[in-house]
């Protein structure tokens, strides 16, 4: 079996309406619920989970959006018709940065399940980096649609 995890944030949902929050550091406002549930669904990750689901990988969903929006995220994936995977969250009080909360759930992923590929798919090159250089080049591929702001990146570091 493989597995193709997929971001939300910037490689299926359309953030661009939410992103002036994240610039400035209002995570609380970037993550309200109804701003959420108006993002429009990116047809480029809507292609790629597509192309992926059709040749028999397993989605799953790999977000930085922590439990607490869990409900509008599950809601957001089957208002837009993606398919049915696990859906991998942050807990409340995890502060590690994204590289590293991706990194280790890839890594745990390929040491405990008996997957023949993993592949992530993600719009921050930071996060694609360090899961290259951590994991492998094959574990990690930049979707570059959706261009992520320089502050960000730098939030993503390890």
């Amino acid at each position: 079996m493989k597995l193709a995890l997929f971001d939300i944030d910037g490689v299926l949902a359309n953030d661009s309406h939410r992103v002036k929050y994240a610039l400035d550091r209002q995570w609380f406002k970037y993550f309200d619920k109804k701003l959420m549930a108006a993002d429009k669904l990116w047809p480029q990750g809507r292609a790629l989970v597509d192309r992926y689901a059709a040749e028999g990988w397993v989605i799953a969903y790999l977000t930085g959006r922590r439990e607490d929006r869990r409900q509008v995220t599950e809601d957001w994936l089957d208002d837009n018709g993606l398919p049915c995977g696990r859906l991998v969250m942050r807990s409340f009080s995890d502060s590690m940065p994204l590289a590293n909360f991706k990194e280790r759930y890839i890594r745990n992923v390929v040491a405990r399940e008996n997957y023949t590929d993993v592949v992530l798919f993600d719009d921050d090159p930071e996060v694609i980096r360090f899961v290259q250089e951590q994991v492998g080049p094959a574990h990690a591929i930049h979707c570059t649609w959706h261009v992520k702001e320089k502050p960000l990146v730098k939030l993503a570091k390890v």
